[in-house]
């Protein structure tokens, strides 16, 4: 104890020891730091030369430096990269790329190697019968085609018109995930309703789009009577990737009630109820549903239909979902993007049009708009202009100034609803087709908050994510930060975000002489959420706020 308080008394000690504290914690930063590329994963593991590839691991370094990439004995030229951060690397697979191993090489060292395998090599089975009644496919207009790019498939028994029919294609897989045989198999993405993928459907032939997120696989058709065999498409993209991370699993609760009916017998009362809608980054969605629907996920909707409703009695509707949900990163080679758009196109029309909701026609926004983007054709850069001079006009608020977005805009206020639908007026304006998101931001101890974003959509890669409120440094408690929001929500998004709507969907009424009910501001962007026949005079429904039951 006295040679203790001898050495602490001795007024050295104190600035030898911080110099001893600092050495060390430098040598561990280095040993850390200087350790060899660790490859953990490629996607795709099938593909052709010209494509993209993604690479997952560790000990990449932040910046390529001298570091490369070797697939299957070729060296991708410098202009080849895409991306090139400590765990992930995109590159372009060189054109004379054969089979083989896939291996990331630094000053440190090379890592193991992963088989990459030349699709163009692969041998084709031939011979399959056709069973009766099932669908079969016998052909593919292309063997290779960009997300957005119209391929006819030929064969038999698709059904006069499509119906519950789609067509399913290969999803992007997950970084890093390693799934089993079975789950490659049945892990699809369908052709997507809400981007107008379907353009024609017969008993012989389908005129269908390759989807956003689909990568080279397999392709089905599938029909009430089953699932066809599968033909091999490549999908090629050269303005960029899309990266899925950090899988959260969800079980959420909502709930509708319906009260205090004052209506004639026989009178009727629809609500519609959306539910966590199926998407790239939303996977094996399962779910309970009390009462039944009367449909169930029409446009991602389920119709509870009442009939005959008496005074005093409550109708409650309950959903339960299951879900996982992924981060989305995307990383874009702004000189390979398509500048002209296919403006006949059905999705183009849509998603540029100027709507009720979407003032992408006011003629002080369409001015505001051309000024922010100036000369600028390429699509990319013009939302990433109107996104930057958003961020830098308005200012986040809960309760921004006027009750249109209009009003925000001139009162420089903005709140998340806002932020979102001025985006998409503003890129609408100058042709870029974009459109709002809504659903659930979960966080912290399974806290819920509604919350809107957008996307925007590039020829031949498809929606990209944006949020603005959050890139422009919102915080909600504990939601949880990320490094630099404002350049991390341009074209990313976290995996807190569960998906409702995108889009306005558009409900019919079901009657010429029914009243309808659009609640503002719900998580559900709808033409209208209610509807009820001309006998009832009056009811209360009321939407209750998302319960999160567990997240793992």
């Amino acid at each position: 104890m006295r040679l203790m308080a001898r050495i602490l008394r001795n007024r050295a000690t104190l600035p030898v020891a911080v110099f001893i504290l600092l050495l060390c914690v430098l040598a561990v930063s280095l040993y850390e730091s200087e350790k060899p590329p660790v490859l953990t994963s490629i996607s795709p593991s099938i593909g052709t030369p010209g494509g993209v590839l993604v690479l997952s691991g560790r000990n990449f370094g932040s910046v390529r430096g001298n570091g490369s990439v070797s697939i299957s004995g070729k060296r991708p030229t410098s202009s080849s990269y895409l991306e090139w951060t400590d765990t992930s690397i995109s590159v372009q697979i060189p054109e004379d790329t054969g089979t083989g191993l896939v291996y990331v090489t630094t000053r440190l060292g090379r890592s193991d190697g992963i088989l990459f395998t030349n699709k163009n090599r692969i041998p084709m089975v031939m011979g399959e019968t056709v069973k009766p009644g099932v669908p079969f496919i016998e052909r593919m207009s292309s063997t290779s085609a960009t997300v957005g790019q119209t391929v006819t498939v030929t064969g038999l028994n698709f059904g006069l018109s499509q119906g519950a029919g789609q067509v399913l294609f290969t999803p992007i897989a997950v970084a890093g995930e390693v799934r089993s045989e079975v789950e490659v198999k049945t892990e699809y993405l369908p052709a997507s309703e809400l981007d107008f993928d379907y353009l024609s459907w017969t008993d012989q032939e389908i005129r269908v789009c390759v989807p956003d997120g689909a990568t080279s696989g397999n392709v089905f058709v599938e029909t009430d009577r089953g699932i066809s065999n599968s033909v091999y498409l490549e999908v090629t993209n050269l303005v960029g990737t899309k990266i899925l991370r950090e899988a959260r699993g969800y079980q959420i609760l909502f709930s509708v009630q319906v009260t205090n009916v004052d209506a004639d017998p026989g009178s009727t009362i629809d609500i519609w109820v959306p539910g966590p809608l199926k998407t790239l980054e939303q996977r094996n969605i399962e779910y309970l549903k009390i009462p039944d629907p009367l449909w169930d996920d029409h446009q991602g909707l389920s119709r509870y239909h009442i009939v005959d409703p008496a005074p005093g009695t409550v109708y409650r509707i309950n959903q339960t979902f299951w879900l996982d949900r992924y981060g989305l990163e995307t990383k874009i080679n702004t000189g390979n993007i398509v500048r002209d758009y296919d403006t006949e196109n059905r999705l183009y029309r849509t998603y540029t049009a100027a709507t009720e909701l979407i003032p992408a026609g006011d003629e002080s926004l369409v001015s505001v708009a051309k000024s922010a983007v100036g000369r600028e054709q390429n699509p990319y850069l013009k939302a990433k202009a109107i996104y930057l001079f958003l961020l830098k006009t308005l200012v986040f608020d809960t309760k921004p100034a006027g009750k249109t977005i209009q009003d925000n805009f001139i009162g420089a206020s903005a709140d998340a609803y806002s932020f979102s639908f001025l985006f998409c007026a503003l890129t609408r304006a100058v042709g870029v087709p974009s459109r709002p998101v809504a659903g659930f931001l979960v966080f912290g101890e399974r806290r819920a908050r509604i919350h809107y974003w957008a996307e925007f959509y590039l020829p031949g890669f498809g929606w990209v994510p944006v949020d603005l409120s959050l890139g422009d440094g919102a915080t909600f408690d504990d939601y949880p930060a990320v490094e630099e929001p404002e350049n991390f929500f341009f074209g990313n998004v976290d995996p807190n975000h569960i998906v409702f709507t995108r889009g306005v969907v558009e409900v019919k009424a079901l009657s010429s002489d029914s009243r309808t009910v659009r609640r503002d501001r719900l998580y559900s962007l709808q033409s209208f959420h209610e509807e009820s026949s001309a006998g009832v005079r009056s009811y209360t429904a009321t939407w209750n706020d998302l319960q999160v039951i567990d997240i793992w």
